[in-house]
C-alpha cells in the first residue's frame, strides 16, 4: 500500500492477510518439561536463515541447553546437518492439520528469513499459542513487535539469535507473556473480517460504478 501511494500517487485499500483459526489454535494447559523449539520451510532456500538456526542451536547444545528440535519441511531435507552435533526431528511434507499440530506441540518456533512479504508461519505460531523468536524483516513487522509479541533479531546475526533463544528457554514467564500478547495479534487478522472487509469493498466499488454510469447516461 505505501508502495503504491509512494510509486503512483493513488490510494488503495488494504485487506490484511489472515489465520484459518480451524488449523492454527493454541493448546491449553501445555507445559513440556523440555522446551520443544520448532522450525518451518525448505532447508534449500538461503533467505530463510536456516543454516543461522542450526548454527545457534548448535552452540546452544554445546554449552548443555537441554531441548528438543523439530523442523517441518516440504521435502527431504537437502544439507545434512548430523556434524552439527543438533538432533533433529524431521516432518516432512505435513498437512495444514499436522503443521497447526506441530505449532501447538512447540514451546518456541524460530524464523530466520533475511527478507521476506507477510510472513504467515510467525503469525500462524502465535496463533497456536507459541512464542516466537524471528529475524526482523519487512514482512513480519507488519504485526510483529520486539519484546512486545515476540522477540527479534538481526537477520544473520547469530549470537543475538543464541542471546534470544537463551532468554526463552530460561523464561517460562517470559514465554506465557509473549504467547498471551501473539494470540493477542493473531485474533486481528481472522478471515471472517478480512472477507468483510472485501465484500465491502465490493458493494462500494459496484455502487460507484452505478451511480457513474447514471450520471454519464444522464449526461
Amino acid at each position: 500500500q505505501e508502495k503504491i501511494k509512494n510509486l503512483y500517487g493513488r490510494k488503495s485499500v488494504l485487506i490484511p492477510n489472515a489465520i484459518d483459526n480451524e488449523l492454527f489454535h493454541p493448546l491449553r494447559n501445555r507445559q513440556n518439561n523440555i522446551p520443544e523449539i520448532l522450525v518451518v520451510g525448505y532447508d534449500s532456500l538461503q533467505f530463510k536463515g536456516h543454516d543461522d538456526i542450526i548454527k545457534a542451536l548448535a552452540i546452544l547444545k554445546k554449552e548443555g541447553y537441554n531441548f528438543r528440535i523439530r523442523w517441518a519441511i516440504a521435502a527431504s531435507p537437502q544439507k545434512n546437518y548430523a556434524d552439527t552435533g543438533v538432533d533433529i526431528q524431521y516432518h516432512i511434507a505435513p498437512s495444514q492439520e499436522e503443521l497447526g499440530r506441530l505449532y501447538r506441540m512447540s514451546d518456541i518456533y524460530v524464523s530466520g528469513s533475511y527478507y521476506e512479504s507477510f510472513s504467515l508461519p510467525p503469525l500462524e505460531a502465535m496463533a497456536s499459542g507459541t512464542a516466537v523468536i524471528t529475524a526482523s524483516n519487512e514482512g513480519v513487522r507488519e504485526y510483529a513487535l520486539d519484546g512486545k509479541n515476540c522477540l527479534m533479531y538481526k537477520p544473520g546475526a547469530v549470537e543475538e539469535l543464541v542471546s534470544k533463544l537463551k532468554l526463552l528457554i530460561g523464561s517460562y514467564k517470559l514465554r506465557e507473556d509473549l504467547i498471551y500478547k501473539g494470540l493477542k495479534t493473531a485474533e486481528k487478522f481472522r478471515w471472517e473480517k478480512s472477507i468483510d472487509m472485501f465484500e465491502g469493498e465490493l458493494i462500494e466499488s459496484k455502487n460507484s460504478f452505478r451511480i457513474a454510469l447514471i450520471e454519464r447516461m444522464g449526461n
